[in-house]
C-alpha cells in the first residue's frame, strides 16, 4: 500500500497511515509535474499530502490518551480496517 504521513492537532508525533494501492492521490509536487500514482507513491515513496483533499476517518484506541484525555507520549500505529 501507499503511506501518508501527517500530524494531528495537539500531537507532536507524525502518524503514517497506509492506503490501498491506487487510492491515495499524488502529492502536490508530482501533480505539477504530471507524474502518475505509481511514480509518486510507489517508486519515489512520497509520503506528503495529496494535491487534493483526502478524508480520513480515525478511531483512537483508549490507550492513546491518559486519564485527562491528553495524548500519551508513545508510538502510535495506524491500522487499516477492511470493510
Amino acid at each position: 500500500g501507499h503511506c501518508l504521513s501527517f500530524r494531528l492537532p495537539g500531537l507532536d508525533k507524525t502518524i503514517s497511515a497506509e492506503f490501498p494501492n491506487g487510492r491515495l492521490p499524488v502529492c502536490d509536487r508530482c501533480k505539477k509535474n504530471y507524474k502518475t500514482k505509481t511514480l509518486c507513491r510507489s517508486r519515489d515513496l512520497h509520503r506528503g499530502l495529496p494535491w487534493t483533499e483526502v478524508y480520513i476517518c480515525m478511531t483512537l484506541d483508549p490507550t492513546c490518551t491518559d486519564a485527562n484525555n491528553n495524548y500519551v507520549d508513545g508510538p502510535f500505529v495506524a491500522r487499516r480496517v477492511q470493510k
